[in-house]
């Protein structure tokens, strides 16, 4: 049986909003697909490497004093009405 673990953990900043938030990126050999991760606060959608979906976790609420989603999100979301 094969055993996972964290591949990476780091604190990112939301470049569409300002968050701040740490991720938690699984690993498991042979078992690693691109996998996207979203800011907590405005959906801003990123991409990693790794086994599943990435765990994130707010730091800091965003900065930049509004309160809509990224355009990234809505694009990703086309993207799957698409297939």
């Amino acid at each position: 049986m094969f055993q996972g673990y964290s591949k990476d953990r780091r604190e990112e900043t939301c470049s569409y909003c300002g968050a701040i938030y740490i991720v938690d990126i699984p690993g498991l050999p042979g078992h690693e697909e691109r996998e996207e991760y979203f800011c907590p606060e405005c959906s801003h959608v990123n991409f990693a490497r790794a086994s599943n979906s990435p765990r994130v976790s707010l730091v800091k609420a965003r900065t930049d004093g509004k309160n809509d989603k990224s355009p990234s999100f809505q694009a990703l979301i086309d993207s799957y009405k698409d297939e």
